[in-house]
């Protein structure tokens, strides 16, 4: 219906909206697999296949952007579906034809209260299910709002409880179909590989409105006023910025501007090459000069003496 992803806050939508929806041959389609492409932070296409049975994670940009919130949000997929619908509701344009509609059936991870995690704490993001009871405990999520898939570590000390979903039983667990519980809590592997550390380092060039919003301000997560960032020059500075100011180098529209001190520095620096390059030519003509001289005298003192050396042999 054109509407952005909020984190699917199901009252939004009436009673008339979904009575509108309209799905051809009254079928909906199950398939096993479900790839997802992104962009890596370098800039290549990478994909992650996702299958409830095997490879069942994923991470999805979080809707919530004030200063602080956790940048992902993390859910389970136990199913995927494709459906061929069209609508009645005339406020959609074209609503009429039908068209295909991917979707996943999710069961939603929630943030552990009270636990603090990134680079600073040097703490994995924790999560853990969302309880049964919940009204958006699961729900559906468009394949196209998903980031990639992710991989979660069980934290096996906090152990496994069936409060969260209290059926012995149940396609909640296709992963494991043989648990009748669930771990409380998942930690989130951030160092899967390099791709997924510049998602919450943040400052990947591929990562386009994927860096995380406490650290869009700042690309090193190290306090810049510690003593380990202080350099010590043979000038004397203690700055760690040996390039010269920051704000000489833009980067704009994908392409590097120089200020106009650096063009200036720019051309002392060739005057100054030209100056040296006309020193050593100089040098080198005195040199050469130098040479000639102290052949021409080898050649007027050397005499016979220094023939009979050259062939190896001498004078009966």
């Amino acid at each position: 219906m054109g509407r952005e992803f909020d984190g699917d806050m199901h009252e939004e939508f009436t009673d008339s909206d979904r009575n509108s929806i309209r799905f051809v041959g009254s079928k909906i389609y199950s398939v096993q697999t479900c790839r997802i492409y992104y962009t890596s932070y370098d800039l290549q296409r990478e994909c992650d296949t996702v299958n409830p049975c095997t490879h069942p994670d994923i991470m999805l940009r979080s809707p919530t952007t004030e200063e602080g919130a956790e940048p992902y949000w993390y859910a389970r997929v136990l199913g995927v579906y494709h459906a061929n619908v069209w609508t009645e509701n005339s406020a959609i344009r074209g609503g009429r034809n039908a068209r295909r509609m991917d979707f996943l059936w999710v069961r939603w991870f929630g943030e552990e209260p009270g636990y603090h995690s990134g680079f600073r704490q040097a703490h994995l993001p924790k999560i853990g299910f969302v309880e049964s009871t919940d009204d958006f405990a699961f729900s559906f999520v468009d394949p196209a709002n998903v980031v990639r898939g992710c991989h979660l570590i069980p934290a096996f000390s906090a152990g496994r409880s069936t409060d969260l979903l209290p059926h012995s039983h149940s396609t909640a667990r296709r992963a494991n179909p043989e648990d009748v519980d669930d771990w409380l809590n998942f930690y989130v592997n951030i160092f899967v590989d390099r791709d997924m550390i510049m998602r919450y380092f943040g400052g990947g060039v591929g990562h386009l409105k994927n860096t995380p919003p406490q650290q869009a301000h700042r690309s090193d997560p190290v306090d810049p006023d510690s003593e380990e960032m202080e350099v010590d020059d043979e000038e004397g500075n203690i700055d760690g910025n040996t390039r010269g100011d920051p704000q000489d180098i833009i980067m704009s529209n994908g392409e590097l501007e120089v200020g106009e001190d650096d063009e200036e520095k720019g051309r002392q620096d060739d005057n100054d090459d030209e100056n040296d390059n006309d020193n050593d030519n100089d040098d080198d003509d005195g040199e050469s000069d130098e040479d000639e001289d102290d052949e021409d005298e080898e050649s007027a003192c050397g005499g016979d003496e220094n023939e009979d050396e050259d062939y190896g042999y001498g004078s009966p």
